[in-house]
C-alpha cells in the first residue's frame, strides 16, 4: 500500500511538475541549480540527503538520500514536455535491481564515464528474473572550431546477477 501511495504520489509529482515554470528562481542562484531544486520540491523528496553529486563546473547534478533513492537533474528539461529532473528508486533487498534503479544508475554512471545528469531516460527492453536488457540515451559534448556541440547517443547495457543469495550485480554496456 505504501508502495504504492508512493508511486502515485511521485506521478503526479511528475505531472504537476512539468508545465511548472522556472520564475521562482532568483537572479543570484545558478540556473541549474534552481531547476534542481525546484525538482526537490515537486517530487516532495524531503529525504536526508547522504551524498550530493556535481559536475565538474561544480553544479548539483544529483543527491543520494539515505534511504537509498536518487533524484538526477535532467540537462534537456528546456525541450517542450521533458522533465526537470528523474527519480530513481532504490532496490528492495532480494530483488534484481531494475534499469532505472538508483543502484544500476550510480553504477553505470562510473562505467558509462558520465555524471548522472549526463544519463537520460533509461528504460527496460527486457529481461527475465536473473538479467535485464536496457537502453538509455547517454548525453556528450563535444568541443569543435564552431563551438561546442551537445549530442546524445543510445546505448544498451545489462543488468544481472553475479550472486543473488549476496545480493551482488553488475552491469555491462554494450
Amino acid at each position: 500500500m505504501e508502495s504504492t501511495m508512493r508511486k502515485l504520489l511521485i506521478t503526479t509529482a511528475i505531472l504537476a511538475f512539468a508545465g511548472t515554470a522556472q520564475a521562482e528562481c532568483p537572479a543570484s542562484m545558478n540556473p541549474t541549480e534552481c531547476v534542481f531544486r525546484e525538482a526537490e520540491r515537486s517530487f516532495a523528496f524531503d529525504e536526508k540527503i547522504k551524498l550530493e553529486f556535481k559536475d565538474i563546473s561544480g553544479q548539483l547534478v544529483a543527491v543520494l538520500s539515505d534511504r537509498g533513492n536518487l533524484l538526477a537533474s535532467n540537462p534537456h528539461w528546456k525541450r517542450p514536455g521533458a522533465p526537470k529532473a528523474f527519480l530513481y528508486q532504490a532496490t528492495p533487498t532480494g530483488q534484481l535491481p531494475a534499469c532505472n534503479s538508483a543502484e544500476v544508475m550510480m553504477v553505470l554512471s562510473r562505467v558509462a564515464n558520465r555524471h548522472l545528469g549526463w544519463m537520460v531516460y533509461p528504460k527496460t527492453l527486457g529481461g527475465n528474473e536473473n538479467k535485464n536488457f536496457c537502453s538509455i540515451y547517454l548525453d556528450a559534448f563535444v568541443r569543435t572550431n564552431l563551438g561546442r556541440s551537445d549530442e546524445s547517443y543510445q546505448s544498451n547495457y545489462t543488468v544481472e546477477w553475479m550472486d543473488r543469495s549476496k545480493g551482488t550485480f553488475w552491469v555491462q554496456i554494450q
